[in-house]
């Protein structure tokens, strides 16, 4: 089941994510996270705490995309180019994706359909 989205377009964001992680580190490090306290947006590794772990098996890529105002695009990879494109495009399906399962938990709850969605508003937090 593809939720709305086509699956040429999950491969699309598939090939976009794996095109970024076989950057060369010096490419990802251009949107590298900055050490500061409560910032986790940007690339980066997670911590390791093995001394046999591979390095690599650790990036990631954190960007809030949801609410747009909290959107950083300093932290958003140039690289592949139309990274940045293909993430907003799936941002905006996995918004609607979770529109229509709130309105369907609403009306198994037999509450009105957008009381949910209406608490919530525009301010709900989507990071990819």
């Amino acid at each position: 089941m593809n939720h709305g989205m086509k699956s040429s377009f999950q491969d699309k964001v598939r090939q976009v994510s794996k095109q970024f992680f076989q950057l060369l580190k010096e490419e990802k490090q251009k949107c590298a996270r900055e050490r500061e306290p409560n910032n986790i947006e940007g690339y980066g590794n997670d911590i390791i705490y093995s001394k046999n772990q591979r390095l690599d098996w650790t990036d990631r890529v954190y960007l809030k995309v949801l609410p747009e105002d909290q959107r950083k695009f300093k932290f958003w990879p140039q690289n592949p180019n139309d990274f940045r494109n293909i993430v907003l495009q799936y941002t905006e399906c996995i918004r609607l994706l979770s529109e229509v399962i709130i309105k369907a938990t609403t009306k198994l709850l037999n509450l009105e359909e957008d009381c949910f969605l209406n608490e919530c508003g525009e301010r709900e937090l989507l990071c990819f």
